[in-house]
């Protein structure tokens, strides 16, 4: 009696374990949305199905992985985005993008330098920027083109007798980070090359000022976006 016991506990142990591991390579077979799927959610197909390596640069040129520029969103898709429940309308989290000329990297091969962009952030095999660094580097042409007006409605006013001031928002992929998609640009601010205060170039606050944000034509030795 005992031997047959054990032969059925062995037998019940071994059907056990067998199923365990059925079931871990079911589990296993389970796959989860890429990072770009989860960062187009409004985008098109088309931007969406971005491959790595690919860029959206008015050259051609790969600059970062998993970024997407000069494709913004529908209307439709920014106006979910930019709602935010009542008394939130001034939270959120401020980032600061580093702007860079286009032809920041056009004495590197000769030189070994880069304009207003530290080697650290650059890939120098690939000859662009690096993807998802903390300093969200991106070219200037990459980062306007991907900037749009975005003109709130207000439901309380029917007639539209107040004028709404224009917000400008980024929107794409920026830098590769998926979270980064639908951005406020508040400020551009520079630093002149013979001082190392941030100067504003152009501020979303200014009420006199319905021009869209724009790279500073003037010497600066950093650029930046908030």
């Amino acid at each position: 009696m005992l031997c047959c016991a054990s032969e059925s506990l062995s037998k019940m142990v071994v059907d056990v374990i067998a199923t365990e591991k059925k079931d871990e390579q079911e589990e296993t077979l389970v796959s989860f949305p890429s990072p770009i799927v989860q960062a187009g959610k409004f985008l098109s197909d088309q931007q969406s199905s971005i491959s790595d390596g690919e860029s959206t640069a008015l050259d051609g040129t790969s600059q970062c992985r998993r970024s997407v520029y000069g494709k913004p969103e529908s209307l439709k898709a920014l106006q979910y985005e930019m709602s935010c429940k009542e008394g939130e309308e001034n939270g959120g989290q401020i980032f600061k993008a580093n702007l860079v000329p286009d032809n920041y990297d056009f004495k590197f091969s000769t030189k070994g330098t880069l304009k207003m962009l530290d080697k650290r952030f650059y890939d120098a095999k690939k000859k662009c920027i690096k993807p998802r660094r903390g300093n969200l580097s991106v070219r200037s042409s990459d980062f306007f083109s991907s900037v749009v007006k975005y003109t709130e409605s207000n439901d309380n006013d029917d007639f539209e007798l107040y004028e709404q001031k224009p917000k400008w928002i980024f929107s794409g992929v920026l830098n590769g980070w998926p979270a980064l998609k639908t951005l406020e640009v508040i400020k551009i601010e520079c630093k002149r090359s013979l001082t190392m205060n941030w100067v504003t170039h152009w501020d979303s606050s200014d009420k006199k000022n319905n021009e869209p944000p724009t790279f500073p034509t003037t010497r600066s030795s950093e650029v930046r976006a908030i």
